[in-house]
């Protein structure tokens, strides 16, 4: 997306990388720093932020699953991230390259970065894999170059069907916004019982459904629990699709030191109905739900959380 020159994708990397590890902690100094230059530099502020909003309006390069994608090194801060927490990826079976996966990651955490094993690394060779990710993703500066460079993809229907049908894999997180809300040390809570978007397109395009389940993923930071800050971003949660979640672990921006270990489930077969009933969509979620509790229960006790329940709402 946007221009295509070796010192632009450089920029755009190290700035994304920057952006993406302190996330909402900088999200607060970006608008106060755009507040600040359009009241004392309006004219130039304004002339910069057309330039780059109409590069950003005409280019639908998050809604096409199948441009043309470059294998990605993996960021700096992932390395550090990966080898500061010890994190693992664990596959109960080898999954086929022949075939098309929707892999659904569980619990989504404060900010999703447990996805890194898939898209800053190689984990599944022969399969075409790409993240999903929410539409605003791709309307924040900084922000969208970091997913578009990083192989995400619009999350609406048509772009996510189009993705499955031409044989692409896609790596979500269902539980949004709101799960990421309520990702706390010491829980598993999952926003899933109303969730049925992906497992209905799992039906319609015949897609196998994967469960994966991060082990560790509520554990590495804490974040505001008072009540003013929820009600506000619940507000922000419904009304903008969107969440600001300031948090911090040890230090700001510096994890827990909690080992993580994602498992990957075995694929479930779905078999291909080009218009689902809602029966069929909510017996395949039954079942998919069954087998995401299967999977929890089988390794927690290895993994030390033999102790903690995995809450379904």
């Amino acid at each position: 997306g946007g221009l295509s020159s070796s010192g632009h994708v450089f920029a755009c990397e190290l700035l994304g990388n920057i952006f993406l590890f302190f996330n909402s902690w900088i999200t607060i100094p970006i608008i106060l720093l755009t507040l600040f230059c359009l009241y004392y530099a309006p004219l130039v502020s304004l002339g910069a932020w057309t330039i780059y909003w109409s590069m950003v309006l005409s280019d639908f390069s998050h809604r096409n699953p199948l441009r043309k994608f470059k294998k990605p090194h993996p960021p700096l801060f992932w390395k550090l991230f990966r080898n500061y927490l010890n994190l693992k990826l664990k596959f109960v079976q080898d999954l086929d390259p022949k075939k098309t996966y929707i892999l659904a990651v569980h619990p989504h955490g404060v900010n999703g970065q447990q996805m890194g094993s898939f898209l800053f690394e190689n984990p599944l060779p022969g399969i075409t894999l790409r993240g999903v990710g929410a539409s605003v993703l791709f309307r924040i500066p900084v922000t969208r170059e970091f997913f578009l460079r990083y192989n995400m993809i619009d999350a609406t229907r048509n772009v996510i069907k189009k993705a499955l049908d031409s044989h692409v894999s896609l790596i979500l997180l269902p539980g949004g916004e709101r799960e990421a809300l309520e990702a706390l040390p010491g829980r598993e809570l999952l926003f899933l019982k109303q969730r049925k978007g992906f497992v209905k397109m799992a039906l319609e395009t015949g897609a196998s459904l994967v469960p994966v389940y991060c082990f560790g993923a509520n554990d590495l930071y804490d974040h505001p629990q008072h009540e003013l800050v929820r009600r506000w971003q619940l507000w922000l949660v419904q009304k903008a699709r969107t969440l600001i979640v300031p948090y911090w672990g040890v230090l700001p921006l510096l994890p827990y030191k909690v080992p993580v270990t994602v498992v990957v489930g075995a694929p479930m077969e779905v078999h291909k109905v080009e218009n689902p009933t809602n029966e069929q969509v909510d017996k395949l979620h039954e079942d998919y739900m069954a087998a995401l509790i299967a999977l929890y229960d089988t390794h927690k006790k290895e993994l030390g959380y033999g102790d903690r329940p995995l809450i379904i709402t």
